[in-house]
């Protein structure tokens, strides 16, 4: 195909994942046009192990050492900036393609001319790499503005954009280190249409080194504030009724994430406040079976939870 890809390969302390990582894009059944690898100051070798892929594949691979740690935000906009494709998408140090992944996208993207980006599903994997679960993630193409902004943390990972719209667009938040995929996805649809692409295309690695491992809860209220910051910047030439619809979805989707945090961490009066907050979002939840689960999980915890649910569950 004469379309050029950029892939950009983010880096941080990953050394562990980072030959699966780039092997997932140089075994691409179409080649990217060139590989643009960002290390975000690395401390446990990683740039040692990214020199050596790159002495095997000089021309394909570019390097972006930073000497600082700047954030995943900062990080991946150095890359962004340094792309030359006439497409460009990304991929974190500890995640992996699907052998057919750029293919396939860039096939989907081509049939319609509407579209400036398009997304797919994606499978969550362990430590190990061993499949663990499906995305729960939006699955929808056209415009898809409204229904992302309430879905934080279900939006698409790793898109393939028409490197045309990226400046207009903009870059990552770089006050974000959370939830910066959904910040820049929320501008990315709020002016272009996108396609989809229903076969799962990426790895997502769930392991015990990721950045929402160690997050204290008032970082997570500065990102959220951040978030809705934006939001409202984006809202600005919506019609007042829409922009309130679409607020009290943002407001939503925060309250549910924090009602799971509280549980996890057994925090009982917060998690009830949540849980009576949701019912007033949408009283008919009240009625819904993972609704009336969640008292047992904020007395119990969600561990005991599944437990007994699952004593419940027929046999098969």
């Amino acid at each position: 195909m004469s379309q050029k890809i950029s892939v950009i390969i983010t880096s941080c302390n990953q050394k562990k994942y980072l030959f699966d990582a780039v092997k997932s894009v140089l075994t691409q059944t179409v080649q990217p046009f060139e590989i643009i690898i960002c290390d975000d100051a690395s401390g446990d070798g990683s740039q040692d192990v990214i020199k050596l892929i790159k002495s095997k594949h000089p021309e394909l691979i570019k390097l972006i050492f930073h000497e600082k740690n700047l954030g995943v935000s900062n990080n991946r906009n150095s890359g962004l900036r340094a792309a030359k494709g006439d497409f460009i998408t990304w991929l974190d140090g500890d995640d992996r393609y699907c052998s057919e992944k750029l293919e396939l996208e860039l096939n989907t993207l081509l049939q319609c001319d509407k579209s400036k980006w398009v997304y797919s599903k994606f499978i969550f994997t362990n430590e190990s790499g061993k499949t663990i679960g499906h995305s729960k993630s939006i699955s929808n193409e056209g415009n898809i503005f409204d229904e992302l902004v309430g879905n934080i943390g279900r939006n698409p990972r790793y898109p393939l954009i028409d490197q045309s719209i990226i400046d207009k667009v903009g870059f990552f938040d770089e006050r974000l280190n959370m939830y910066e995929d959904f910040d820049f996805h929320l501008k990315l649809s709020k002016d272009y249409e996108c396609s989809y692409c229903s076969k799962p295309l990426t790895e997502y690695r769930q392991h015990t080194g990721g950045v929402t491992h160690y997050l204290p809860t008032n970082e997570y209220e500065i990102y959220f504030d951040i978030l809705h910051e934006n939001l409202k910047t984006l809202l600005a030439d919506v019609p007042n009724s829409r922009r309130y619809r679409l607020e009290r979805a943002f407001e939503r989707r925060k309250n549910q994430l924090y009602l799971g945090w509280d549980i996890v961490e057994r925090n009982r009066i917060s998690a009830t406040k949540r849980l009576f907050r949701e019912i007033r979002f949408k009283p008919t939840m009240i009625f819904h079976p993972r609704t009336l689960w969640t008292p047992m999980r904020i007395l119990l915890g969600s561990g005991i939870v599944k437990f007994v649910k699952k004593g419940f569950s027929p046999k098969t």
